[in-house]
């Protein structure tokens, strides 16, 4: 069965609220992307003053892995390190 009343310019009167509508939802919604996106690209940039670390189990540079504060953490040195300096010995009389 077709419709009964075909009357293109009329329909096109009733649609064209809801299809605006349509259109403003998407466009706020991809608004909403772009703004998450942003946000989580500020939160995901790493921290540090952007000096490379050389690693020193292998020699390779670890790219902006160096602390802004200039303290070495216990983590960041290797397990074969000391943490604290050796003592100097004097060997001249």
């Amino acid at each position: 069965m077709s419709a009964p009343r075909t009357n293109i310019e009329t329909q096109t009167r009733w649609h064209r609220g809801p299809i605006i509508g349509m259109i403003l939802v998407v466009l706020f919604a991809l608004g909403l992307l772009f703004w998450q996106l942003m946000s989580v690209a500020e939160d995901g940039t790493p921290k540090g003053n952007g000096v490379d670390q050389i690693d020193g189990r292998t020699g390779a540079p670890e790219p902006g892995t160096a602390t802004t504060d200039g303290i070495t953490l216990e983590a960041d040195v290797p397990n074969d390190t000391p943490l604290t300096p050796k003592p100097e010995t004097n060997t001249q009389p």
